[in-house]
């Protein structure tokens, strides 16, 4: 997820400057999903928009250190996709 996060923020992949900075934005990330109720774990059709939203957090977070409660409105409307499309998947 990293790679995909800096490719997103357009940063080379060899700079690793930030990398463990970064890797705790994507770790806020995925506790800031969950507490609205979308899980990591979601089928492959709707893998793509659970990481863009992360990628989106994260560079909304990198962009904007002093707001970080916010969630960008592009966010809010792909978290009620995941939520209400039923894209989590069934554990056996």
């Amino acid at each position: 997820m990293l790679d995909k996060v800096k490719n997103y923020l357009i940063i080379p992949l060899e700079f690793d400057d930030e990398d463990q900075f970064l890797v705790d934005l994507i770790e806020a990330a995925k506790i800031e999903l969950a507490a609205t109720g979308v899980r990591e774990k979601q089928t492959e059709q709707f893998k793509a928009l659970y990481e863009l939203a992360i990628c989106m957090l994260v560079c909304f977070w990198h962009e904007h250190r002093d707001e970080q409660g916010n969630i960008p409105p592009g966010v809010i409307g792909i978290v009620n996709q995941l939520r209400y499309s039923g894209g989590e998947e069934v554990e056996d």
